[in-house]
Order: C-alpha cells, then structure tokens, then sequence
C-alpha cells in the first residue's frame, strides 16, 4: 500500500536528520569525550550501510526514494 512505501520513505530521512544531528553532537563534544570518536566513526559507516540497502533493496532509485519506486532493483544495472 501506499501507506507502506511512506513509512520507508520517512524512515529513511529519520536515519538522515539523526546522522546530522549526531555529528554536530560528535564535534561539539570532540575535546570533552574523545573516545566518541569510535562510536561516532561506526555510525558513520552504520547510516551508509543503511543508504545503500534501501538504495538497492528498497527501491531507492527515482525521486522519492521509497519502496514503490521500482518494481525491482534489477532496474538499476
């Protein structure tokens, strides 16, 4: 439904906004908390490993970015 293909398409900007959020978090707190440095160095990786499993597996390959773009992410070779 369509309702489904909304829930991704929010879902993926929720993991978006929090990225940023975080990394204005990271560097504000940079010289007080060091060893969140590796943390934030794994979410990092965390959220592009998450970009890209939506972006091949979701359907992520026309201008809304959701579930119900594609039929399938053959689509994308």
């Amino acid at each position: 439904t369509n309702y489904y293909c909304y829930y991704y398409y929010y879902y993926y900007y929720y993991y978006y906004y929090y990225y940023y959020y975080y990394y204005y978090y990271y560097y504000y707190y940079y010289y007080y908390y060091f060893y969140y440095y590796y943390y934030y160095y794994y979410y990092y990786y965390y959220y592009y490993y998450y970009y890209y499993y939506y972006y091949y597996y979701c359907c992520c390959c026309c201008s809304c970015c959701c579930c119900c773009c594609c039929n399938s992410f053959l689509l994308l070779l």
